[in-house]
């Protein structure tokens, strides 16, 4: 499984603030699956999956979708 440095310029996700390799964003846990990538036993829309989205630590945090 790739991590959040292997691929800095990959596909958005829904849950995303910014697009991937923007400067000054990072991988910052999803909001909506808190990390795990699943909701209820299926793949959190959110993130795809991953349990990260890219944001901007402690000033613009993700919120969730819904």
């Amino acid at each position: 499984m790739a991590g959040p440095s292997d691929d800095p310029g990959g596909e958005p996700r829904p849950g995303d603030r910014a697009l991937p390799g923007t400067p000054g964003t990072e991988e910052v846990v999803c909001p909506e699956c808190e990390g795990k990538g699943e909701l209820m036993g299926k793949p959190c829309l959110a993130c795809n999956g991953t349990g990260m989205v890219t944001g901007t630590p402690g000033r613009d945090d993700p919120q969730p979708l819904g």
